[in-house]
């Protein structure tokens, strides 16, 4: 059985139970424990506290995969958090997803722990986690170790490692 529940993101449309995105994300990286995976077409500077919430993560020993459409398009300061990631965990890496014929990887998803996952329209970026009008799902149960497997494929997809 799986649990679903709806996230969203603007001021003006989070009421009642809603929750916002941006604290769902905070919370199932926070509460990983054995790993971490991203799907994102879009790490913005604004988003650096999620990188860094990541790096907790790496410390305490959870394998984290991010995959990057295009990652020589983002953010300086994101290529650099990233490189420097790579370089302090062996067990956390990140691949740049160039596909082929001009294909880009739009998909904005964290799972954890093949348990928990939030699929979305909210890229990693101040105005995805907080500005912008954006609508995702997180959910819990079966269906995200199928979306765990997606990833992997998406994984194997990619071209290169940072």
């Amino acid at each position: 059985m799986n649990d679903v529940e709806i996230l969203v993101t603007g001021f003006n449309i989070m009421k009642g139970k809603t929750r916002g995105t941006n604290p769902v994300v905070e919370e199932l990286i926070r509460n990983a424990d054995k790993e971490i995976q991203i799907v994102a077409y879009l790490f913005s500077s604004h988003a650096l506290h999620i990188l860094e919430l990541i790096e907790d993560a790496a410390e305490k020993g959870v394998k984290v995969d991010i995959i990057i459409n295009d990652l020589r398009s983002q953010h300086e300061n994101v290529i650099a958090k990233l490189n420097q990631l790579v370089n302090n965990f062996p067990h956390l890496r990140v691949y740049n997803f160039e596909g082929n014929q001009k294909e880009m990887i739009h998909a904005k998803i964290l799972v954890t722990d093949r348990k928990k996952a939030i699929v979305g329209s909210a890229n990693f970026s101040w105005s995805g986690m907080y500005k912008n009008y954006e609508i995702g799902v997180f959910i819990e149960g079966e269906t995200v170790w199928d979306l765990a497997k997606v990833v992997d494929e998406i994984t194997k997809l990619s071209t290169s490692i940072i």
